[in-house]
């Protein structure tokens, strides 16, 4: 299973990354079909990158943060990323 490829993936770690924690309605900043985002977050936890608390009191709340093993390979996502963006300056 190709897991960085997938739809949102990158994006939602690198927006965690940078946000530390975000709430349900705030993944519309990753796409206006934010179920999907979310969908693909709760996938993310399972195979331990991304973590979900829930509360109920006074209304149902998500909250979505990276796990140290998100926090490390966000952060590999950024270099990458990074890197990317300077040579496509230099090569201009």
């Amino acid at each position: 299973m190709n897991v960085l490829g997938g739809q949102y993936v990158a994006e939602l770690l690198l927006f965690l990354l940078e946000r530390e924690e975000v709430h349900t309605v705030e993944l519309k900043e990753i796409s206006s079909y934010y179920q999907g985002v979310m969908r693909k977050a709760e996938e993310l936890a399972l195979i331990g990158l991304v973590n979900i608390e829930e509360s109920a009191d006074p209304y149902r709340k998500r909250t979505f943060m990276l796990t140290e093993e998100g926090i490390e390979i966000a952060e590999i996502l950024k270099e990458a990323e990074d890197h990317i963006q300077r040579n496509k300056v230099e090569s201009k």
